[in-house]
């Protein structure tokens, strides 16, 4: 029982540890994401005004403008799809980590049988409660990639300001992660030991 307590116990600091990079990189991520609106918006600006004066210096300042502000734009994009590939190998890790806590739920059924598999490992849950906690986390921030992932696919494209101002939102406040994903979380790192109450 001692292995199988190290181990969920391993699996439940790792995720902890996933869990703060995806918030730094979620950050950064936002952080990006509005510079990166920002720059789509100032693009139209310039695009849009008809009147930048009589001087003949002054006439293709607008293209020269626009072409410094559509490169800005390009690699603004492009850091955010960096960061978009990070959370991805965040979320991948947090997948192999469940994968991890369902072996060894399977492995105590197995080998102990059903009696012992249902025994607590720490205090009050069993190494199946683990597993299914550890599987909604995962489901979680599934659901929060796929939301990222359309945000970076339709951002490109869009021009209107409500709409890039609602991906910016939606990105930071991540509506798939709520209290519940915290609860989850904090109540597997008590079980463990690893916070204290």
């Amino acid at each position: 029982m001692e292995d199988e307590q190290r181990r969920i116990s391993d699996c439940c600091a790792s995720l902890h540890e996933h869990i703060q990079k995806w918030k730094k990189l979620n950050a950064s991520g936002v952080r990006v994401a509005n510079d990166l609106i920002n720059l789509k918006l100032q693009t139209d600006y310039v695009d849009g005004a008809e009147s930048w004066g009589s001087l003949s210096n002054v006439k293709d300042l607008p293209g020269r403008v626009i072409a410094k502000l559509q490169d800005d734009v390009e690699k603004k994009y492009e850091e955010l799809k960096i960061i978009f590939e990070a959370l991805r190998e965040v979320h991948q890790k947090m997948g192999s980590l469940s994968r991890n806590v369902r072996a060894v739920s399977q492995l105590m059924w197995i080998s102990n049988g059903e009696e012992a598999s249902s025994k607590p490992l720490f205090h009050t849950m069993t190494a199946c409660q683990f597993s299914k906690r550890f599987e909604q986390l995962y489901d979680i921030y599934t659901h929060e990639l796929a939301v990222k992932e359309t945000i970076i696919g339709a951002i490109p494209d869009e021009q209107n300001r409500d709409t890039l101002t609602l991906y910016i939102s939606t990105w930071l406040h991540e509506p798939y992660i709520d209290e519940s994903s915290i609860i989850l979380l904090e109540s597997m790192l008590i079980e463990t030991g690893l916070k204290k109450t």
